[in-house]
């Protein structure tokens, strides 16, 4: 699988590939209008293959700066 760093290189398009980005696009926003945001939804591993992965995502603030923390299971 990746690598923690490999992780940190991706973005949302890159890994959950089967997702449109437009569906992806709305979901961000919702978090960032203060929504949380609970699902399921296939991520490509670095294989290739799809994997169904849980999420748990929730806007937040970290040193009074906003920010998104989520939780994939």
């Amino acid at each position: 699988g990746y690598t923690k760093e490999e992780l940190m290189q991706k973005n949302l398009n890159e890994l959950f590939i089967n997702v449109p980005k437009e569906v992806l696009a709305a979901r961000w926003e919702k978090v960032r209008n203060g929504e949380n945001l609970i699902g399921e939804a296939p991520m490509s591993t670095k294989s290739g293959a799809e994997l169904p992965v849980r999420f748990h995502v929730s806007p937040t603030e970290l040193d009074h700066e906003p920010c998104i923390c989520g939780i994939l299971t």
